[in-house]
């Protein structure tokens, strides 16, 4: 290996993050796009990793997806990888660190058959691998023999304080209890534990109804498991009546040496004790360049909150400006030009429309039983009596009220009233507003309101 002079090692190792950084965050969420397994994304200044494959349409509230960077600093890789001899659980994980600080440890395999399959493999009692009898590039672990409880132990242990995990592991429980050519039944689960000695069941995939069932547990592990630098993910697999020579009916990590997606899969971050070097210098470079973004926002397309509420707020108040100077271009009327349509309509048309309506509420019955009804729901005062009012003569079908005299109105031109004129005001169009209490009119001569009080 090539040692650069130690001089050069910062500065190589900043330039490395800064690049990685700006991949990481320039990339601005856009909803109506999928993203990537891995993909950082900034929204509002936030930084959100995408920890799975993510389809558009998908909010960055939805944690089954995105994970939202911490603030804290990030952590770093060790400084010594595994060994390449036999396992015995004791290694520190091989880091593929982000810059984003969320994921510091991540590792799987894509078919049991990989040369690094078994790097954390540390309890394999009762199983045995096999391969597919109809398909050769199939292959899997399963029970060596039949009726007995088989377990697969995996331990990672971390240079520091485990903070949160992801599992991606899959598992297969076969019925072939209607299978002429099979045989044989089993079924599966998964466990985790932070000591190997407390264990907790995070999935099961128990004997089907049917022949097969795939159950693939892709989530975050609880928060019971974390806080330790350890940890144990266990999976057992039991069958029965099966050839166990052949093939098994409860399986593990069953997948072709074409798969293209880890059938096991590990996200971690752990936070690294605080005497590594490589931790220091991780966390400074990381740090330099988010203030850098951060300080030149144009360069990387990017706006701060603040930027943005002031241009919103600026269109905001153009657009208020724009509706209220030109109503007419969006089908608007000013109040002062509908008051003054009204009162001229009023002036022209109202004894022609209130008087060509009294014809008919007199000899129509009907009509006037509802519109009486009306009368009553609204709080009007009815009276058949034609010597309510000295200053006006009863007509019949017309309302009285004392505060307004005699008002009129029907079905059609409800909630309008019509006032008649008297010695100390002109006719006018009233507007009674529906459910007021009590009840008021807008008063179109005076263009204003006006409240009847008992």
């Amino acid at each position: 290996m090539v040692s650069l002079p130690s001089p050069l090692r910062p500065v190589l190792a900043f330039l490395t993050l800064a690049l990685s950084l700006h991949a990481q965050v320039s990339t601005e969420w856009d909803q109506s796009k999928s993203y990537d397994r891995g993909v950082v994304v900034i929204h509002s200044e936030e930084l959100y990793l995408a920890h799975t494959q993510v389809p558009s349409g998908v909010e960055l509230t939805n944690d089954l997806y995105w994970q939202k960077l911490e603030d804290e600093d990030p952590d770093s890789p060790p400084n010594d990888l595994p060994s390449s001899a036999p396992s015995t659980g004791t290694e520190q994980p091989a880091e593929t660190p982000l810059p984003n600080g969320l994921i510091n440890f991540s590792w799987g395999f894509k078919t049991i058959e990989e040369h690094d399959a078994e790097t954390y493999l540390t309890e394999s009692n009762m199983v045995k691998k096999f391969i597919d009898p109809e398909d050769a590039l199939i292959s899997y672990w399963g029970p060596s023999e039949n009726g007995v409880v088989a377990n697969l132990t995996y331990r990672f242990d971390f240079n520091g304080t485990l903070k949160s995990a992801r599992a991606r592991i899959a598992t297969t429980s076969i019925n072939y209890s209607s299978n002429s050519n099979y045989s044989g039944s089993g079924f599966s689960s998964l466990w985790a534990s932070k000591d190997g000695s407390e264990w907790s069941r995070i999935s099961n995939n128990p004997t089907p109804s049917g022949e097969s069932a795939l159950v693939v547990f892709d989530e975050q592990l609880p928060d019971s498991l974390m806080d330790g630098s350890q940890l144990f993910l266990k999976i057992q697999l039991q069958s029965s009546d099966t050839p166990t020579d052949s093939y098994a009916t409860a399986r593990f990590s069953s997948a072709s040496l074409n798969e293209v997606e880890d059938v096991f899969h590990l996200d971690a971050n752990y936070s690294a004790t605080t005497d590594d070097p490589g931790r220091t210098n991780y966390n400074l470079g990381v740090n330099e360049g988010i203030a850098y973004v951060l300080a030149n926002l144009e360069t990387y397309n990017l706006y701060s909150e603040a930027q943005y509420g002031s241009s919103v707020l600026s269109a905001i108040e153009q657009g208020k400006l724009m509706v209220t100077q030109s109503p007419g271009e969006y089908e608007l009327i000013s109040l002062s030009d509908f008051n003054q349509t009204m009162k001229q309509r009023v002036q022209e048309n109202a004894f022609e429309l209130g008087f060509s309506y009294l014809n008919e509420l007199i000899t129509d019955p009907a009509t006037s039983s509802a519109t009486k009804d009306n009368g009553i729901r609204w709080g009007i005062t009815w009276t058949d009596d034609e010597n309510a009012s000295s200053a006006t003569p009863y007509t019949p079908g017309w309302l009285y009220l004392e505060q307004l005299g005699w008002v009129w109105t029907n079905a059609s031109s409800f909630p309008y009233f019509y006032q008649a004129p008297s010695t100390t005001q002109e006719g006018s169009w009233l507007f009674f507003e529906e459910g007021s209490a009590p009840p008021r009119f807008y008063h179109f001569q005076t263009q204003s309101w006006m409240t009847i009080v008992e």
